[in-house]
């Protein structure tokens, strides 16, 4: 498997001793701003790296703490300007930490939990089909592990997360009224393998990539459709790294209903007056360079106004669930979700938006603990209420 040679630390001694301690990365490091440790910092994580690789500091519990104490939101790698590769390097380290059985519980639980039932919330396979009773859908879902040009590849929270259930809905409803031949894997879908990926346990990846790769193609599609950017992420860069070509594309659903509208195919019925912020997912824009598609669908949609975070794109600040936080450190992930939610007040928005699962449930938390009334949706969502066809509880 090529990925392997990026798991191994020894790789990145040159990024260890490239690193100019400038600072520059810890300007906006999410995790750094609540802490303040050097050592939280990404320049204080290449400085422990440094220290196990020659042999000065021995790999211990608090090392590790820091090391998965990062949303691997890669803020930090595209600031460098040494060329460091943070993000990497720290997933290395993560990997030989769970070679030393050194891996934080709550990860060991969910590599269990993948190795055992395909998902990361360990029910049966059957319960990834569920959402569409729950979501009152059977009328609308054609096709389950049935031949079709197109997969929606769901991931695990959004249609095993009840609270994420509804940009599920909301995506399979857009397929349905773009007209697209579409299926769901239904049972036969498998977690794409980024919490292990993140987590550096790579034990069971190629198997989960492999069973995925291969339900697709079973079925013929020639696009592959997900409304999650880690599974977009490790769909199209991380597989045919793992296992090779295939022949089918990888599409965010932005990036499929950026096209419709440039076809003229989004007749919007219904006017969102407000002013919406957007927030950047790190996995999308960041680690994968789709900032346009969402933005382009909000400016077009009737009476919206696309007000900017004072750092978006690639300076965006994470919501602070990425790299297994939400999993290992939650109060960390919570008072990210908060800054993020002080930031949309700042520019006065009145919907935060998202494209990402993670991002919203993660800020819809951070709502609910600070008693914040903004609306809070996936941009599915926000598209599927314009045109009428479907309105989810935002």
């Amino acid at each position: 498997m090529k990925l392997l040679s990026k798991y191994k630390v020894e790789e990145y001694a040159i990024d260890a001793h490239k690193c100019l301690r400038c600072g520059f990365c810890v300007t906006l490091c999410p995790i750094h701003a609540h802490s303040k440790w050097e050592s939280e910092s990404p320049r204080g994580r290449m400085l422990l790296i440094r220290g196990m690789l020659e042999g000065e500091l021995k790999t211990n519990l608090t090392i590790r703490d820091r090391m998965f104490e990062c949303t691997l939101c890669g803020y930090c790698k595209y600031r460098c300007p040494a060329g460091v590769r943070t993000i990497d390097a720290y997933k290395a380290i993560r990997h030989r930490l769970d070679e030393l059985n050194l891996s934080p519980e709550p990860v060991n639980i969910l590599e269990d939990y993948l190795a055992e039932s395909g998902n990361i919330f360990n029910h049966p396979k059957e319960a990834r089909i569920e959402w569409i009773d729950y979501m009152d859908f059977a009328n609308f879902i054609k096709k389950v592990n049935k031949p079709a040009e197109i997969v929606y590849f769901t991931g695990c929270s959004t249609v095993l997360s009840g609270r994420a259930m509804s940009i599920a809905a909301a995506t399979a409803s857009l397929l349905n009224y773009l007209g697209l031949d579409w299926t769901l894997l239904g049972e036969n879908e498998k977690c794409c393998g980024n919490p292990l990926l993140l987590s550096g346990k790579l034990k069971h990846v190629e198997a989960l990539a492999k069973h995925n790769i291969e339900t697709i193609e079973k079925l013929g599609a020639s696009i592959v459709v997900t409304s999650c950017p880690g599974c977009y992420k490790v769909l199209k860069s991380e597989y045919p790294e793992i296992v090779g070509k295939f022949d089918f594309e990888v599409l965010h659903i932005t990036q499929l209903l950026e096209q419709a509208l440039d076809d003229g195919k989004l007749k919007f019925k219904n006017k969102i007056e407000a002013k919406i912020a957007y927030h950047d997912p790190c996995e999308l824009g960041r680690l994968m360079n789709v900032f346009d598609p969402p933005r382009k669908i909000i400016e077009n949609i009737p009476g919206a106004k696309l007000v900017e975070f004072i750092y978006n794109r690639n300076l965006a600040q994470c919501c602070g669930a990425g790299g297994l936080m939400k999993a290992t450190f939650p109060n960390i992930a919570l008072n990210q979700a908060i800054v993020k939610l002080t930031e949309a007040h700042d520019i006065e928005a009145k919907i935060l938006v998202s494209a990402c699962q993670t991002c919203k449930l993660n800020m819809m938390d951070a709502a609910s603990e600070r008693n914040d009334e903004i609306e809070i949706a996936d941009v599915t969502e926000l598209v599927a209420k314009a045109l009428g066809i479907f309105e989810a509880n935002i």
